[in-house]
Protein backbone atom coordinates (compact mmCIF):
# COMPACT_ATOMS: atom_id res chain seq x y z
CA UNK A 1 0.00 0.00 0.00
CA UNK A 2 2.52 2.22 1.03
CA UNK A 3 4.48 1.61 -2.27
CA UNK A 4 1.57 2.00 -4.35
CA UNK A 5 0.94 5.75 -2.73
CA UNK A 6 4.74 6.51 -3.43
CA UNK A 7 3.98 5.45 -6.91
CA UNK A 8 1.27 8.05 -7.08
CA UNK A 9 2.69 10.59 -5.32
CA UNK A 10 6.11 10.30 -8.32
CA UNK A 11 3.79 10.37 -11.03
CA UNK A 12 1.93 13.18 -10.18
CA UNK A 13 5.53 15.22 -9.40
CA UNK A 14 6.42 14.18 -12.87
CA UNK A 15 3.09 14.83 -14.40
CA UNK A 16 3.36 18.38 -12.93
CA UNK A 17 7.24 19.09 -13.88
CA UNK A 18 6.24 18.19 -17.20
CA UNK A 19 2.93 20.38 -17.49
CA UNK A 20 5.68 23.10 -15.67
CA UNK A 21 8.46 22.53 -18.83
CA UNK A 22 5.73 22.64 -21.47
CA UNK A 23 4.59 25.74 -20.39
CA UNK A 24 7.49 27.24 -19.22
CA UNK A 25 8.39 25.90 -23.33
CA UNK A 26 5.43 27.68 -24.44
CA UNK A 27 6.07 31.41 -22.53
CA UNK A 28 9.56 31.23 -24.01
CA UNK A 29 8.58 30.90 -27.33
CA UNK A 30 5.69 33.65 -26.99
CA UNK A 31 8.69 35.75 -25.60
CA UNK A 32 10.40 35.27 -28.34
CA UNK A 33 8.04 35.18 -31.18
CA UNK A 34 6.97 39.04 -29.34
CA UNK A 35 10.97 39.81 -29.55
CA UNK A 36 11.09 39.35 -33.44
CA UNK A 37 7.71 40.62 -34.01
CA UNK A 38 8.80 43.98 -32.38
CA UNK A 39 12.24 43.95 -34.17
CA UNK A 40 10.52 42.83 -37.53
CA UNK A 41 7.99 46.21 -36.81
CA UNK A 42 11.00 48.78 -36.02
CA UNK A 43 13.04 47.38 -39.44
CA UNK A 44 9.28 48.44 -41.22
CA UNK A 45 9.69 51.72 -39.80
CA UNK A 46 13.16 51.79 -40.98
CA UNK A 47 12.88 50.71 -44.27
CA UNK A 48 10.01 53.17 -45.02
CA UNK A 49 12.17 56.20 -43.53
CA UNK A 50 14.94 54.84 -46.36
CA UNK A 51 13.42 54.67 -49.31
CA UNK A 52 11.34 56.72 -51.16
CA UNK A 53 8.04 54.95 -51.63
CA UNK A 54 4.66 56.30 -53.04
CA UNK A 55 2.40 57.57 -50.26
CA UNK A 56 -0.82 55.98 -49.21
CA UNK A 57 0.56 52.27 -50.43
CA UNK A 58 0.81 49.40 -48.47
CA UNK A 59 3.21 47.15 -48.79
CA UNK A 60 3.89 43.21 -47.14
CA UNK A 61 6.53 41.10 -46.57
CA UNK A 62 6.59 37.28 -45.83
CA UNK A 63 8.79 35.94 -43.66
CA UNK A 64 10.28 32.42 -43.46
CA UNK A 65 8.68 31.83 -39.76
CA UNK A 66 5.28 32.47 -40.60
CA UNK A 67 5.22 36.06 -39.24
CA UNK A 68 3.62 38.72 -42.12
CA UNK A 69 4.72 42.60 -42.25
CA UNK A 70 2.54 45.39 -43.43
CA UNK A 71 3.97 48.93 -43.96
CA UNK A 72 2.12 51.86 -45.35
CA UNK A 73 3.28 55.37 -45.76
CA UNK A 74 1.03 58.51 -45.23
CA UNK A 75 0.52 61.91 -45.38
CA UNK A 76 -0.34 63.81 -41.84
CA UNK A 77 -0.20 67.34 -42.40
CA UNK A 78 3.10 68.51 -43.34
CA UNK A 79 4.77 65.28 -41.51
CA UNK A 80 4.88 61.51 -42.59
CA UNK A 81 2.96 58.93 -40.76
CA UNK A 82 4.53 55.67 -41.39
CA UNK A 83 2.39 52.64 -39.99
CA UNK A 84 4.66 49.03 -39.54
CA UNK A 85 2.47 46.34 -38.02
CA UNK A 86 3.26 42.43 -37.83
CA UNK A 87 0.66 39.97 -37.89
CA UNK A 88 0.90 35.87 -36.93
CA UNK A 89 -0.56 33.07 -39.43
CA UNK A 90 -3.70 32.81 -37.63
CA UNK A 91 -4.39 37.15 -38.17
CA UNK A 92 -3.68 38.24 -35.47
CA UNK A 93 -1.72 41.65 -34.83
CA UNK A 94 1.55 40.71 -32.97
CA UNK A 95 3.24 44.38 -32.99
CA UNK A 96 2.44 47.88 -34.01
CA UNK A 97 4.31 50.81 -34.63
CA UNK A 98 3.15 54.47 -35.56
CA UNK A 99 5.63 57.34 -35.94
CA UNK A 100 5.82 60.61 -37.31
CA UNK A 101 9.19 61.56 -39.87
CA UNK A 102 10.22 64.54 -40.22
CA UNK A 103 14.21 65.83 -41.60
CA UNK A 104 16.77 66.61 -39.74
CA UNK A 105 18.70 69.95 -39.72
CA UNK A 106 21.92 68.38 -41.30
CA UNK A 107 24.69 71.13 -42.08
CA UNK A 108 22.01 73.31 -42.60
CA UNK A 109 23.63 76.50 -41.71
CA UNK A 110 21.59 80.04 -42.23
CA UNK A 111 20.30 81.37 -39.74
CA UNK A 112 18.11 84.95 -41.69
CA UNK A 113 16.87 85.40 -45.54
CA UNK A 114 15.73 88.11 -46.53
CA UNK A 115 14.27 88.38 -50.13
CA UNK A 116 16.41 91.07 -52.25
CA UNK A 117 13.35 93.80 -52.12
CA UNK A 118 15.48 96.07 -53.02
CA UNK A 119 15.67 98.01 -49.30
CA UNK A 120 18.44 97.77 -47.45
CA UNK A 121 18.97 95.78 -43.93
CA UNK A 122 19.46 97.55 -40.89
CA UNK A 123 21.04 96.27 -37.24
CA UNK A 124 19.67 98.56 -34.31
CA UNK A 125 19.84 97.28 -30.39
CA UNK A 126 19.88 93.85 -29.08
CA UNK A 127 20.62 92.36 -31.79
CA UNK A 128 22.72 89.19 -32.43
CA UNK A 129 23.10 86.65 -35.38
CA UNK A 130 24.58 82.79 -35.25
CA UNK A 131 24.74 81.08 -38.69
CA UNK A 132 24.90 82.90 -42.48
CA UNK A 133 22.80 85.60 -42.98
CA UNK A 134 21.49 86.92 -46.30
CA UNK A 135 20.13 90.00 -46.90
CA UNK A 136 19.50 92.81 -49.66
CA UNK A 137 22.59 94.18 -50.98
CA UNK A 138 24.57 91.95 -49.23
CA UNK A 139 25.23 93.93 -45.93
CA UNK A 140 23.50 95.36 -42.59
CA UNK A 141 23.68 99.28 -42.13
CA UNK A 142 23.89 100.25 -38.69
CA UNK A 143 20.36 102.43 -37.26
CA UNK A 144 20.92 104.83 -34.61
CA UNK A 145 23.36 103.00 -32.79
CA UNK A 146 27.98 102.46 -33.14
CA UNK A 147 28.71 99.22 -33.98
CA UNK A 148 32.21 98.76 -34.45
CA UNK A 149 31.45 94.59 -35.63
CA UNK A 150 28.64 94.44 -37.92
CA UNK A 151 26.99 91.20 -39.02
CA UNK A 152 28.51 89.79 -41.84
CA UNK A 153 25.79 88.81 -44.76
CA UNK A 154 25.76 87.41 -48.21
CA UNK A 155 23.73 88.87 -50.85
CA UNK A 156 20.10 87.43 -51.01
CA UNK A 157 18.81 86.90 -54.48
CA UNK A 158 14.94 88.30 -55.73
CA UNK A 159 13.56 84.78 -54.75
CA UNK A 160 12.77 82.90 -51.18
CA UNK A 161 13.56 79.77 -51.25
CA UNK A 162 11.08 77.45 -52.26
CA UNK A 163 8.69 75.19 -49.98
CA UNK A 164 9.93 71.53 -50.40
CA UNK A 165 6.35 70.06 -50.62
CA UNK A 166 3.82 73.14 -50.69
CA UNK A 167 1.82 71.37 -53.72
CA UNK A 168 1.23 67.88 -52.19
CA UNK A 169 0.40 69.08 -48.45
CA UNK A 170 -1.95 71.72 -50.27
CA UNK A 171 -3.51 68.73 -52.36
CA UNK A 172 -3.73 66.81 -49.10
CA UNK A 173 -5.12 69.55 -47.25
CA UNK A 174 -8.13 70.26 -50.35
CA UNK A 175 -8.78 66.81 -50.32
CA UNK A 176 -9.67 66.51 -46.13
CA UNK A 177 -11.75 69.75 -47.10
CA UNK A 178 -13.11 68.08 -50.22
CA UNK A 179 -14.33 65.09 -48.01
CA UNK A 180 -16.08 66.97 -45.35
CA UNK A 181 -15.91 64.50 -42.50
CA UNK A 182 -18.99 64.34 -40.38
CA UNK A 183 -21.03 68.20 -39.99
CA UNK A 184 -21.95 69.64 -36.60
CA UNK A 185 -23.57 72.79 -36.32
CA UNK A 186 -21.54 75.16 -33.47
CA UNK A 187 -20.06 71.72 -32.36
CA UNK A 188 -18.30 72.20 -28.72
CA UNK A 189 -16.15 69.46 -27.25
CA UNK A 190 -16.24 69.19 -23.58
CA UNK A 191 -15.45 65.79 -23.10
CA UNK A 192 -12.04 64.67 -23.73
CA UNK A 193 -11.45 62.11 -26.72
CA UNK A 194 -8.82 60.40 -28.27
CA UNK A 195 -7.98 58.26 -31.66
CA UNK A 196 -6.26 55.85 -32.60
CA UNK A 197 -3.73 56.52 -36.07
CA UNK A 198 -4.13 53.11 -37.24
CA UNK A 199 -7.90 53.56 -37.97
CA UNK A 200 -8.89 56.17 -40.29
CA UNK A 201 -9.36 59.86 -39.60
CA UNK A 202 -11.97 61.11 -37.58
CA UNK A 203 -12.81 64.37 -39.42
CA UNK A 204 -15.16 66.77 -37.53
CA UNK A 205 -16.59 69.94 -39.41
CA UNK A 206 -18.62 72.56 -38.97
CA UNK A 207 -19.18 76.65 -38.97
CA UNK A 208 -17.72 76.90 -35.58
CA UNK A 209 -16.07 74.68 -33.53
CA UNK A 210 -15.02 74.74 -29.73
CA UNK A 211 -12.50 72.93 -27.88
CA UNK A 212 -12.75 73.08 -23.87
CA UNK A 213 -11.01 69.37 -23.41
CA UNK A 214 -8.06 67.01 -24.37
CA UNK A 215 -8.15 66.00 -28.19
CA UNK A 216 -5.59 63.75 -28.64
CA UNK A 217 -4.14 61.38 -31.59
CA UNK A 218 -5.95 60.86 -35.68
CA UNK A 219 -8.30 63.68 -35.38
CA UNK A 220 -8.56 66.21 -37.92
CA UNK A 221 -11.05 69.68 -36.99
CA UNK A 222 -12.36 71.32 -40.38
CA UNK A 223 -14.50 74.64 -39.96
CA UNK A 224 -14.91 78.38 -40.77
CA UNK A 225 -13.64 79.41 -37.65
CA UNK A 226 -11.85 77.39 -34.42
CA UNK A 227 -11.81 78.64 -31.15
CA UNK A 228 -10.00 76.61 -28.31
CA UNK A 229 -11.04 77.70 -24.86
CA UNK A 230 -8.90 77.75 -21.55
CA UNK A 231 -7.96 74.55 -20.56
CA UNK A 232 -8.08 73.07 -24.02
CA UNK A 233 -4.74 70.86 -24.62
CA UNK A 234 -4.57 68.98 -28.35
CA UNK A 235 -1.79 66.94 -29.52
CA UNK A 236 -1.07 65.82 -32.49
CA UNK A 237 -4.25 66.99 -34.01
CA UNK A 238 -4.77 68.77 -36.93
CA UNK A 239 -6.99 72.11 -37.25
CA UNK A 240 -8.55 73.49 -40.75
CA UNK A 241 -10.30 76.59 -40.72
CA UNK A 242 -10.28 80.35 -41.77
CA UNK A 243 -9.96 81.54 -38.20
CA UNK A 244 -8.41 79.69 -35.49
CA UNK A 245 -7.52 81.01 -32.21
CA UNK A 246 -5.38 79.36 -29.10
CA UNK A 247 -6.09 80.65 -26.12
CA UNK A 248 -3.82 82.88 -23.44
CA UNK A 249 -1.56 79.99 -21.76
CA UNK A 250 -2.24 77.27 -24.37
CA UNK A 251 -0.16 73.78 -24.16
CA UNK A 252 -0.41 71.35 -26.67
CA UNK A 253 1.52 69.75 -29.82
CA UNK A 254 -0.76 70.72 -33.09
CA UNK A 255 -0.03 71.02 -36.57
CA UNK A 256 -2.83 74.33 -37.73
CA UNK A 257 -3.63 75.14 -40.74
CA UNK A 258 -5.29 78.52 -41.45
CA UNK A 259 -6.50 80.67 -44.92
CA UNK A 260 -6.92 83.64 -43.07
CA UNK A 261 -5.88 84.10 -39.13
CA UNK A 262 -4.05 82.26 -36.37
CA UNK A 263 -4.26 83.82 -33.04
CA UNK A 264 -1.81 82.50 -30.19
CA UNK A 265 -2.65 84.05 -27.01
CA UNK A 266 0.42 84.93 -24.75
CA UNK A 267 2.67 82.76 -22.28
CA UNK A 268 1.76 79.70 -24.81
CA UNK A 269 3.64 76.44 -25.07
CA UNK A 270 3.34 74.76 -28.50
CA UNK A 271 5.22 71.76 -28.56
CA UNK A 272 6.77 69.80 -31.17
CA UNK A 273 5.97 68.22 -33.84
CA UNK A 274 3.65 71.40 -34.81
CA UNK A 275 3.36 73.54 -37.39
CA UNK A 276 1.25 76.77 -37.60
CA UNK A 277 0.48 77.84 -40.79
CA UNK A 278 -1.00 80.21 -42.87
CA UNK A 279 -2.44 79.12 -46.80
CA UNK A 280 -4.36 81.46 -48.86
CA UNK A 281 -4.04 79.56 -51.34
CA UNK A 282 -5.83 76.62 -49.50
CA UNK A 283 -9.38 75.34 -50.57
CA UNK A 284 -9.54 77.60 -53.82
CA UNK A 285 -13.37 76.71 -53.82
CA UNK A 286 -14.23 78.98 -51.16
CA UNK A 287 -14.94 82.76 -51.67
CA UNK A 288 -12.64 84.96 -49.53
CA UNK A 289 -15.00 88.40 -49.64
CA UNK A 290 -13.58 90.31 -47.19
CA UNK A 291 -9.91 90.02 -48.51
CA UNK A 292 -8.37 90.86 -45.49
CA UNK A 293 -4.51 90.84 -45.11
CA UNK A 294 -3.65 86.99 -43.64
CA UNK A 295 -2.26 87.61 -40.53
CA UNK A 296 -0.20 85.11 -37.75
CA UNK A 297 0.16 86.25 -34.41
CA UNK A 298 2.25 84.78 -31.41
CA UNK A 299 1.55 86.41 -28.04
CA UNK A 300 4.28 87.55 -26.13
CA UNK A 301 6.55 85.68 -23.91
CA UNK A 302 5.38 82.40 -25.45
CA UNK A 303 7.93 79.28 -26.26
CA UNK A 304 6.53 78.22 -29.89
CA UNK A 305 8.39 74.62 -30.71
CA UNK A 306 7.02 74.26 -34.32
CA UNK A 307 7.86 76.01 -37.41
CA UNK A 308 5.28 79.38 -38.04
CA UNK A 309 4.82 80.02 -42.03
CA UNK A 310 3.25 82.17 -44.03
CA UNK A 311 2.78 81.05 -47.96
CA UNK A 312 1.21 82.67 -50.58
CA UNK A 313 2.08 81.96 -54.24
CA UNK A 314 -0.55 83.61 -56.20
CA UNK A 315 1.64 86.20 -58.86
CA UNK A 316 -0.83 88.97 -58.07
CA UNK A 317 -1.87 88.24 -54.53
CA UNK A 318 -3.47 92.04 -53.32
CA UNK A 319 -3.09 91.68 -49.55
CA UNK A 320 0.35 90.80 -48.05
CA UNK A 321 0.73 88.22 -45.02
CA UNK A 322 2.05 89.14 -41.95
CA UNK A 323 3.90 87.11 -39.14
CA UNK A 324 3.87 88.98 -35.77
CA UNK A 325 5.80 87.17 -32.61
CA UNK A 326 5.46 88.99 -29.75
CA UNK A 327 7.92 90.51 -27.57
CA UNK A 328 9.76 87.76 -25.37
CA UNK A 329 8.97 85.15 -27.20
CA UNK A 330 10.71 81.91 -28.76
CA UNK A 331 10.34 80.14 -31.34
CA UNK A 332 12.39 76.98 -32.03
CA UNK A 333 12.12 75.72 -35.59
CA UNK A 334 11.79 77.89 -38.31
CA UNK A 335 9.91 81.15 -39.72
CA UNK A 336 9.33 81.43 -43.17
CA UNK A 337 6.89 84.17 -44.90
CA UNK A 338 6.09 85.18 -48.18
CA UNK A 339 4.92 87.82 -47.04
CA UNK A 340 6.00 90.29 -43.65
CA UNK A 341 7.44 89.43 -40.81
CA UNK A 342 7.47 91.12 -37.51
CA UNK A 343 9.12 90.16 -34.48
CA UNK A 344 11.14 91.10 -31.23
CA UNK A 345 12.55 87.90 -29.19
CA UNK A 346 14.95 84.80 -29.80
CA UNK A 347 14.70 82.21 -32.69
CA UNK A 348 16.58 79.05 -32.02
CA UNK A 349 16.59 77.92 -35.53
CA UNK A 350 16.39 79.42 -39.27
CA UNK A 351 13.84 82.93 -40.46
CA UNK A 352 13.44 83.20 -44.47
CA UNK A 353 11.00 86.42 -45.38
CA UNK A 354 10.23 88.88 -47.95
CA UNK A 355 10.52 91.51 -45.35
CA UNK A 356 11.48 92.43 -42.43
CA UNK A 357 9.30 94.84 -39.91
CA UNK A 358 10.76 96.85 -37.36
CA UNK A 359 9.38 99.12 -34.58
CA UNK A 360 11.09 102.72 -34.09
CA UNK A 361 9.12 105.33 -32.05
CA UNK A 362 5.99 103.65 -32.76
CA UNK A 363 6.95 103.41 -36.94
CA UNK A 364 7.31 100.67 -39.08
CA UNK A 365 10.97 100.44 -40.98
CA UNK A 366 11.37 97.57 -43.30
CA UNK A 367 14.40 95.36 -42.85
CA UNK A 368 15.01 96.45 -39.56
CA UNK A 369 16.29 93.74 -36.81
CA UNK A 370 15.89 95.08 -33.33
CA UNK A 371 16.28 93.07 -29.94
CA UNK A 372 16.57 89.31 -31.39
CA UNK A 373 18.70 86.73 -31.51
CA UNK A 374 18.75 84.27 -34.07
CA UNK A 375 20.77 80.93 -33.66
CA UNK A 376 21.23 78.14 -36.27
CA UNK A 377 23.90 76.45 -34.05
CA UNK A 378 22.09 75.93 -31.47
CA UNK A 379 18.79 74.43 -32.81
CA UNK A 380 18.56 70.90 -30.17
CA UNK A 381 19.58 67.57 -32.18
CA UNK A 382 15.98 66.33 -31.64
CA UNK A 383 14.48 68.60 -33.66
CA UNK A 384 13.33 67.22 -37.37
CA UNK A 385 11.50 69.69 -40.06
CA UNK A 386 8.07 69.09 -41.19
CA UNK A 387 7.88 68.17 -45.31
CA UNK A 388 7.09 72.01 -46.13
CA UNK A 389 10.32 73.56 -44.60
CA UNK A 390 13.25 74.38 -47.00
CA UNK A 391 15.67 71.73 -45.14
CA UNK A 392 16.26 68.74 -47.23
CA UNK A 393 18.24 66.51 -43.92
CA UNK A 394 17.68 62.59 -43.72
CA UNK A 395 14.75 61.44 -42.85
CA UNK A 396 14.08 60.82 -38.34
CA UNK A 397 11.18 59.56 -36.32
CA UNK A 398 10.02 62.48 -34.51
CA UNK A 399 7.89 60.78 -32.32
CA UNK A 400 5.77 57.62 -31.87
CA UNK A 401 1.88 57.86 -31.65
CA UNK A 402 -1.02 55.91 -31.15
Amino acid sequence: MYAILVMVIVCAVSISLLGFFNTGSSYFDRLLQKEKSDQYSCSGINWLASDDLSFEMSYEFNYPDGLSLVTEKKRWGGYDLYLSTVIAANGDTLSSRKALIGAKKGLYDTALYIRDNEQPAYIAENVRITGKSFVPLGKFSAYGINRDQPVQAFESTEDLVPLNNAEPVLSWLNSIISDGGIFTSGKIFSSNFSSDFGNPSMIISGDTVSISCRLEGNIIILAETIVAMEGATLWNTILIAKSIYLPEGFTGSLQAFATDTIKVGKYSKIKHPSILSLLPEMNKKATRKDKIHPFLYVGESSLITAEIIAYDDRINRQKTSLIDVGSGSVVMGGIYSTGNLKMEGTCIGTIHCNKFIGTVNFNLQENLLKNININIDSLPSFYCFSNLFPVTGDKKIIATVN
